[in-house]
């Protein structure tokens, strides 16, 4: 199976979210753009900015860089109590999930390889951290600038 490479993104103009290509231009200002595919090229937020993980939740939805998700129980021991919320992010050469222990520990846990993708129909994106901030928030959380 091949990977999937793309980025979703809010334009700058919009606060519709667009998927495609990421392209980085460096002239006088720094530009970042998303190729739709439509091949219309659109100037993008940078803190929107989110690659693709390549993998879906328990609902078929794609899951993305910054995505609120939630986990919950399964039958493999990963630490995570009846029900998880935390947030997808890439560290380090790897996507992961994120989740607050106590207001100064946080711990991060791998994504699932591709071959143990049957593992993901614990995972359930429920927003993104742009969204649904108040949701983000609530669960005790900052926002961090990219």
């Amino acid at each position: 199976m091949d990977r999937i490479i793309k980025f979703r993104g809010k334009p700058i103009k919009t606060n519709e979210w667009v998927y495609g290509n990421y392209i980085f231009i460096e002239n006088d200002i720094f530009q970042h753009k998303i190729i739709e595919s439509t091949s219309l090229i659109l100037d993008i937020d940078i803190k929107t900015l989110g690659q693709f993980t390549g993998l879906y939740d328990k609902n078929g939805r794609e899951i993305y860089e910054g995505d609120i998700v939630k986990i919950n129980a399964h039958n493999y021991d990963y630490g995570f109590k009846q029900e998880e919320i935390g947030q997808i992010k890439f560290i380090d050469g790897s996507f992961g999930f994120y989740r607050k222990i106590d207001n100064i520990k946080y711990c991060f846990y791998d994504l699932p390889a591709e071959v143990a993708e049957r593992e993901i129909d614990y995972y359930e994106v429920i927003g993104n951290i742009w969204d649904n901030l108040e949701l983000f928030e609530e669960i005790g959380y900052k926002v961090e600038e990219k």
